[in-house]
């Protein structure tokens, strides 16, 4: 492959800095075929000049380095999610098997406070029932939902980071004044779970979701199935 036309260089040309740093963009191969001339050169590095083989070794040895730290992130990366993974699992087998809607949120409530480091759980539901469970705040909806949370509920997605002072007092409540942030979780049409956390950043925007979005669907998957078991009884 012909290479691009340069600068061209005689012995008479002026051989100024940048003409020759032009010539060599243009033509990389030049130092590969002279080792002995890039044996001569010499680059800074800190407060003293070293060679450019020297150079080059050090850039492989800090690239390796750096590759080094990538692939030990990812490998604890996929450590942890292993363990969410094994965790949410065993999560979502307690809530399939909890017989009725008590044994639903203390389920919920245990394993949220003791697997995944949950502070204050909120439930606002369609159809709240009238039950009390350690661990988590159960009411139904007000008559008016402010514009935000018929937003949050159309998208269906969770949201992260830190609320509003009118969003925390409307999603927590008495325990509104010790939230730093949260992760607010439609259940489809029934409802919402408000995770709530001291740590102001403990959860963020942008964060992942899919762990959320999973427990979601869960928890109104179940609150779906024991609503119609009970109708059922009902009729029976």
């Amino acid at each position: 492959m012909a290479e691009p036309d340069a600068p061209e260089l005689t012995p008479s040309a002026d051989l100024d800095p940048e003409r020759v740093a032009d010539w060599l963009a243009a033509h990389p191969g030049f130092l590969a075929d002279r080792p002995e001339l890039a044996e001569r050169l010499s680059l800074p590095d800190a407060d003293s000049a070293v060679s450019l083989t020297e150079f080059r070794s050090r850039r492989l040895v800090e690239e390796n380095d750096r590759l080094k730290l990538q692939l030990a992130e990812l490998a604890s990366n996929a450590g942890r999610n292993e363990d969410l993974t094994r965790r949410l699992h065993v999560l979502t087998l307690a809530l399939a098997e909890a017989p009725d809607a008590v044994a639903l949120f203390d389920e919920l409530a245990g394993r949220m406070t003791r697997d995944f480091s949950a502070e204050v759980l909120h439930l606002r539901l369609s159809d709240a029932p009238d039950v009390a469970v350690e661990g988590v705040h159960i009411e139904g909806w007000p008559a008016e939902r402010p514009d935000w949370l018929r937003a949050l509920l159309d998208e269906g997605r969770p949201e992260c980071g830190r609320l509003t002072r009118a969003k925390r007092d409307f999603l927590f409540g008495d325990e509104a004044e010790g939230i730093g942030s949260a992760a607010l979780v439609p259940l489809a049409d029934d409802g919402l779970l408000a995770i709530g956390a001291s740590d102001h950043d403990r959860f963020q925007p942008g964060m992942g979701t899919l762990f959320l979005e999973l427990l979601g669907e869960t928890l109104a998957h179940r609150l779906r199935a024991l609503a119609a078991d009970g109708e059922r009884r009902r009729r029976a």
